[in-house]
Order: structure tokens, then sequence, then C-alpha cells
């Protein structure tokens, strides 16, 4: 099933498909590949639910090409950083259930990775610490 994108009548697949699309690339990519979408997947499954004020600043250094066409690559990375915004906890970790069913070390570093994110990650927030209630805030 194909669900129309309102925002310029592009078609985007289903979630469903989209996880079936990302596995897929997760197998054909090499360990450099898989080594450069490490950071993407740990910011776009932060604690904060994916990108925040828009494009990840790692999708912006990868997009930087002067004029060319993006690589394979890149483009699977760009839609990766679109598609994750919609994607619900269950979705996420469908995906990582069959990113570890690929490769349990790509899993493990991920959790690393990740577990030192959330860590870290009130420096990403825009001042506000992830870790407090929004009462406390204002």
């Amino acid at each position: 099933m194909v669900v129309a994108n309102t925002n310029d009548n592009a078609y985007t697949p289903t979630i469903v498909a989209q996880i079936r699309y990302l596995l897929q690339w997760f197998r054909e990519w090499s360990e450099m590949e898989r080594g450069d979408f490490l950071p993407v997947l740990v910011h776009g499954f932060g604690a904060n639910g994916g990108a925040i004020n828009g494009l990840l600043p790692i999708m912006e250094s990868l997009c930087k090409e002067d004029g060319r066409p993006l690589s394979l690559f890149k483009c699977r990375i760009k839609l990766f950083t679109e598609w994750v915004q919609t994607w619900s906890d269950d979705d996420k970790e469908s995906f990582l259930s069959g990113i570890r069913s690929i490769d349990m070390d790509f899993a493990e570093r991920y959790q690393q990775k990740a577990s030192a994110y959330v860590v870290s990650s009130s420096e990403h927030c825009n001042g506000i610490n992830g870790d407090l209630n929004v009462e406390e805030v204002i």
C-alpha cells in the first residue's frame, strides 16, 4: 500500500514497507556505510524522537555534494531521516529487531551509542534538559 504525501503530492510507502526497504538496504551496505549510518540511527531514534529543528546536522553534512546528485547511499539516509519522524516506538523496535537479526555487532554498537546519547542529550535539547518535566522548566 502506498500513501499520498500531502507536502508535494509524492507517494510515501507505508511504515511497514519503509522498514522492509531500510532493512534490505542495510543488508546491502558495506561496513563503512553501516558505520556512517550508526550516528544517524542513534540521532533518529534518540530521546527526543528524531530530528530537532529540521534536518539532522549529520544529514546536512552528507547532503553537500557541490551541485552533484546524491549517492544512492545518501538518498537512502535522507529517506530514513524523513520516514523515521513518523514512526511509533513499536515501529522503531521492529526496525531494531530486524537490525539485530542481520548484524548483532552493529546492534550492540548502536545500543552503546544510544546509551551515551541519552546521557549527553541535554546539550541537544535547545537548552532544556530532556529529563525535566515541562512544568519544572516553565
